[in-house]
C-alpha cells in the first residue's frame, strides 16, 4: 500500500476509535449528567478550539519545517507561549462572567478560570507536540493520542458522573483525557535524540523569535479570522431565519461537513508531514506532489458529491424522517462548496510553511470579507434560506479556488526561487 495512504489510514483509524468510544458510552454519561452539563461542556470545547490556535502565537506551525538543531529550542518556545497565554485564559473564563452583559448564562464558567488554564495550556502544548510527530512521521502515535484522549475522558467522566452529577462534571473529566494525550505524545517526542539537552537553548530561543516574528503579528490573526469565517454561517442562519431553519442547516452541517472535514484533516495532517520534508530536503519535488494530490483530492470526492447532488433531497428524508426534507436540498446546494472545501483542506498549511503570511492573511481577509458580504445581500435582497445558501455556496467555492490557486502559484515560485539560489537551502 501506497505510504501516504497507510499514514492517512492511521490518523483517520485513531479518529474513529476515538469518536466511537464517546459516541457508544454517551447513553450512560446522558443518564449521570443533567443536559446543561452538555451544554457547559460543548462551550468550553469550543473555547479551547480557539486555544489551538492562539495558544502558541502560531510558532507551533513552523516545527515541521525549520532545522533540525532548531526543533527543541522552538518547542521549548511554544511551550513558553501556552503557558502565558493560558493564564489569560483562566483569568477571562474565571472573570469573565462578571464583566459579561446582563441576560447572558456565563456565572456557570466562574469557578472554572484554574481548569480552564490547565486545559488551555495542555491543548496548545499538545498541538506543538503533534507537529513534531508530524515532522516525524509518526502518525500512529498520534492516532494512539486521540484513543488515550477519549478513552481517559470516558472513564474520568464515568467516575465523576457516579460520585455527583455537577453541571462542570464533564468539563473537569476533560482535564485528564487532554493530559494522557499530552503524555503519549511527550512520550514519543522525548524519545528523540538529545530532546533533554536544553544546553545554549535561551539563545536560540532569542534567534527564533527574531526569524519568526511575523508568526504572532501576522498567521495569528489570520488564524482568528478563519475560525471566525468558518463560524458564520451557523450564526447567520438563525439570525436571518427561524431556529427550525437553522436546525436543517445544523443537521447538513454535522451529517455531512463533520465527517468531510474528519477525512479531510487526516489527509492534511499526512501531507503536512510530506510537504514540510520537501520543503527541508528537495524543494523541487513539492509543487509535482502538491499538483498530485490535487487530483487525487478531486478523484475521491467527485463521486460522493456527485451523488450528493442527486440522492440527497430523497435519501435525508427516508433516513432523517418526512420533516427533514429541507435538509436535503439544503445538502444538494451546499454539495460544490462542499467538495471545493473537502479538496483544499490538505493544502490550508502550503502558504504557512512557506513563511507567506501576508499571503494568508490577505486570503483570509477576503474570505472573511466575502462571507460578510454575502449575508449582508442575503439580508438587503430579503433572500428565502435556498437562496441564501446557494449564495454561499457559490461564494464559498470561489474563495477556496482562490486559495488552491494561489497556494499552488507560491510553491512553483519556491523551487523556482530554490534552484537559482541553491545556497539558500
Amino acid at each position: 500500500m501506497n505510504p501516504f495512504v497507510q499514514n492517512v489510514a492511521r490518523v483517520l483509524t485513531g479518529t474513529f476509535v476515538a469518536q466511537a468510544i464517546v459516541v457508544l458510552l454517551t447513553p450512560a454519561l446522558t443518564r449521570l449528567f443533567p443536559p446543561d452539563a452538555f451544554a457547559i461542556a460543548q462551550s468550553f470545547t469550543s473555547f479551547m478550539s480557539f486555544m489551538v490556535i492562539v495558544g502558541s502565537l502560531r510558532y507551533d506551525v513552523v516545527l515541521t519545517v525549520v532545522e533540525e538543531d532548531h526543533v527543541r529550542p522552538l518547542l521549548l518556545l511554544c511551550v513558553t507561549c501556552s503557558l502565558l497565554t493560558s493564564i489569560a485564559c483562566g483569568l477571562i473564563v474565571g472573570f469573565g462572567s462578571d464583566l459579561a452583559p446582563a441576560g447572558w448564562q456565563l456565572k456557570q464558567f466562574k469557578d472554572l478560570g484554574l481548569i480552564a488554564f490547565a486545559a488551555a495550556a495542555l491543548v496548545s502544548t499538545t498541538n506543538a507536540l503533534i507537529m513534531v510527530t508530524i515532522r516525524d512521521h509518526r502518525f500512529g502515535v498520534v492516532a494512539k493520542s486521540k484513543i488515550a484522549q477519549s478513552g481517559v475522558f470516558v472513564f474520568a467522566a464515568l467516575l465523576i458522573g457516579r460520585l455527583t452529577s455537577i453541571r462542570t462534571g464533564l468539563v473537569i473529566a476533560d482535564l485528564p483525557g487532554r493530559l494522557a494525550a499530552a503524555g503519549v505524545l511527550s512520550a514519543a517526542v522525548l524519545s528523540r535524540p538529545k530532546m533533554l539537552n536544553l544546553t545554549q537553548d535561551s539563545t536560540r530561543v532569542w534567534a527564533l523569535l527574531k526569524r519568526y516574528r511575523r508568526f504572532p503579528f501576522i498567521s495569528l490573526p489570520a488564524g482568528i479570522l478563519g475560525s471566525l469565517s468558518v463560524a458564520f454561517n451557523t450564526v447567520y442562519m438563525l439570525a436571518l431565519f427561524d431556529v427550525r431553519t437553522a436546525g436543517l442547516y445544523a443537521v447538513v452541517e454535522r451529517g455531512i461537513s463533520m465527517p468531510v472535514g474528519v477525512l479531510g484533516n487526516a489527509v492534511a495532517q499526512v501531507y503536512q508531514g510530506q510537504l514540510s520534508e520537501s520543503l527541508r530536503t528537495a524543494p523541487h519535488r513539492a509543487a509535482s506532489e502538491f499538483r498530485r494530490l490535487l487530483v487525487s483530492q478531486i478523484k475521491i470526492a467527485v463521486g460522493p458529491a456527485f451523488l450528493l447532488m442527486i440522492f440527497a433531497p430523497t435519501f435525508i428524508p427516508i433516513v432523517l424522517g418526512e420533516r427533514w426534507r429541507e435538509a436535503g436540498v439544503f445538502c444538494e446546494i451546499l454539495t460544490p462548496f462542499l467538495f471545493v472545501s473537502f479538496v483544499s483542506t490538505p493544502f490550508s498549511f502550503v502558504l504557512l510553511l512557506l513563511e507567506k503570511q501576508r499571503n494568508q492573511l490577505g486570503w483570509e481577509i477576503f474570505r472573511f470579507t466575502l462571507m460578510i458580504g454575502t449575508w449582508y445581500l442575503a439580508h438587503r435582497l430579503s433572500f428565502t434560506p435556498r437562496q441564501a445558501l446557494i449564495a454561499v455556496s457559490a461564494s464559498g467555492s470561489v474563495v477556496y479556488i482562490v486559495f488552491l490557486t494561489i497556494a499552488h502559484n507560491e510553491i512553483v515560485r519556491h523551487a523556482i526561487r530554490v534552484v537559482r539560489v541553491p545556497g539558500d537551502l
